[in-house]
Order: structure tokens, then sequence, then C-alpha cells
């Protein structure tokens, strides 16, 4: 599978193993190991294998990132495959777990305890529709005092469904649009936010799909 439907209903099972190919075109692959380590357990610890033609500094820190546990690099013998499969099968699961949750399973545990199905889908719809708007409005630029309103009004609506990274990264970009912080700061802030907000946004709605709230 080579799009987001990749990492969301197939993986409301459980798989002993995952094999990621890093030359993915239409899904970073990188994505799909950072949401995989936000799902909830047993899921979130599933080892994950990677294969690429190349390798980057850039991909070999993510790949410890995101508890990727090994590359097999291109081409590769058949015999190669199955000797790390093997070799990583009864890995303790302790090994898999995410460095840097982008969702706070937690809180999202929370909200399905104490909300009926119906709420919950509909707040974190709502939830979702204001942070692609907003993330959008900062995403285009603008006045410094302009995009600190509306990262202010994005960090408490992530946060409020557990978009724990976003609503950080909101955080940072509010208090340097109230700072003294150049305007070159200002957009590395701000094309990190948007890079950031699909991956969560596909995780928060594959929880929903795991927790058998959406179809």
């Amino acid at each position: 599978r080579t799009d987001e439907n990749s990492v969301s209903p197939p993986m409301a099972e459980a798989f002993d193993l995952i094999l990621l190919d890093l030359d993915l075109q239409s899904l970073s692959s990188i994505d799909a190991a950072r949401i995989i380590r936000t799902l909830p357990e047993p899921i979130c610890e599933t080892p994950i294998i990677a294969m690429a033609a190349r390798m980057t500094t850039d991909l070999q820190f993510d790949c410890r990132r995101f508890a990727i546990m090994d590359v097999l690099m291109k081409p590769f013998e058949a015999a190669a495959l199955a000797g790390t499969v093997t070799s990583y099968l009864n890995v303790p699961q302790s090994a898999f777990q995410a460095v840097e949750p982008i969702v706070d399973g937690a809180m999202l545990e929370q909200l399905r305890r104490t909300l009926s199905a119906h709420d919950l889908l509909h707040i974190v719809e709502d939830s979702l529709e204001d942070i692609e708007r907003l993330v959008s409005e900062i995403g285009n630029g603008g006045d410094p005092v302009e995009i600190g309103r509306k990262a202010h009004e994005l960090r408490s609506v992530a946060g409020q469904v557990g978009a724990k990274l976003l609503s950080t990264l909101a955080a940072e970009l509010e208090a340097a649009c109230a700072g003294s912080h150049a305007s070159a700061d200002l957009d590395v802030l701000r094309r990190r936010m948007v890079s950031e907000h699909k991956p969560t946004v596909t995780a928060i709605q594959t929880s929903l799909l795991v927790a058998g709230l959406k179809s």
C-alpha cells in the first residue's frame, strides 16, 4: 500500500512485524512510522524493519527517532530479508516505544471514557476542521500579532483533542510572535507546524478507527 489507508483501517489489527519501504512516494514512510508509533498498544509496539535504496543522515536520525529497528539496503537477497525478520520477532516490546509521540493517547482514552461515542466524534471532527483552518491561515503568513492570535487558538484546539506536538508548536509560535524573534525564526516554526499537522490529524483519525468510532 502506498497511501494513507495503509496506516489506517489495516492498522486496527495487530501484526508481528511491519516492513516499511522508505522509497514510498505518495506517503512519507517516516510519517507512516510516526503514525504507527502513536497508535494504542500493542500496535504502537510493533517492530518495524525498513527497506531503502539509499540512506541519508536525516533518514538515519528518523529511523532512530521512531524506533525503526533495522534497514535493509536494496537490492537484497531473500535470505537476508528472512534472517533480519526472524532476528527481530523475539525482541522485547519495550524497545519499540515512540520517542516523541505526536498524539496524547491517554487524553484520547480519557475522552472515550467520559463522552458518548456521538459526542466524542462530533468534538474531534469539529476540532480537526478548526486545526486544518488555523494551520492553513498560519501557513499563509502575515502580521505576527495576528499569527500569534491564531497560534493561541490552535494551541487550545489541538490540546483538547490530544494533539500534543501540534499544541506545543503552537505555544512556541505564540511566544515567538510576542517576542523579538526574527521573521526567519517565525517562518521556521510556521513551516514545521504545517509539516507536522497532517500526520497529527491522520494519527487522531486512526485512533478513532482503532476504537471503532469511525468507519
